[in-house]
C-alpha cells in the first residue's frame, strides 16, 4: 500500500519536469511516477471509462468517456 501511495503522491503534488529532473534517489513506489512521468512528457495517456475520473485527472492523465475524441 506504502508504494501506491507513494506513486499516486508523487504524481499529484509535483510537476512532470519536477519528477524528471529530479536529483534524490527514488523510495520504493516513486520510482514508477518517474516512470509514468517519462511517457507523458511525450504522450497523453487517457482513461476511457472509468469509474474515477477525478483520480486519473490528479494522476495527470486525461478521463474520457468515449475515445472517438481523441483520434487522430
Amino acid at each position: 500500500m506504502i508504494r501506491k501511495q507513494r506513486f499516486f503522491i508523487t504524481l499529484k503534488t509535483k510537476t512532470i519536469d519536477e519528477i524528471i529532473n529530479t536529483n534524490k534517489e527514488f523510495k520504493t513506489g516513486e520510482q514508477r511516477s518517474f516512470f509514468i512521468a517519462s511517457v507523458l512528457k511525450k504522450y497523453k495517456i487517457i482513461a476511457i471509462r472509468c469509474q474515477t475520473p477525478n483520480i486519473i485527472k490528479e494522476a495527470k492523465k486525461i478521463p474520457a468517456k468515449t475515445w472517438k475524441r481523441y483520434l487522430i
